[in-house]
């Protein structure tokens, strides 16, 4: 049975549709890695934001323990 409903179906409709099956997959493809490049960009100014603002909040706590020496 299933044989049969490959080479009746499955088969030729991929046949017939294999060039835009694979243009389609090769876009996919493409807009998972921009999608994948945009976020290991915003991860990495968020790292970014953070580390920033750690030492903003360091350099703040060591500048007000010298003033009250």
């Amino acid at each position: 049975g299933a044989v049969y409903v490959y080479e009746t179906f499955l088969q030729p409709y991929v046949a017939r549709h294999e060039t835009e099956i694979d243009r389609n997959l090769l876009e996919l493809r493409t807009r998972a890695g921009d999608m994948a490049v945009m976020y290991c960009q915003k991860v990495a100014k968020y790292g970014q934001t953070q580390v920033f603002e750690i030492l903003q909040y360091v350099a703040s706590r060591s500048s007000g323990s010298r003033t009250n020496q």
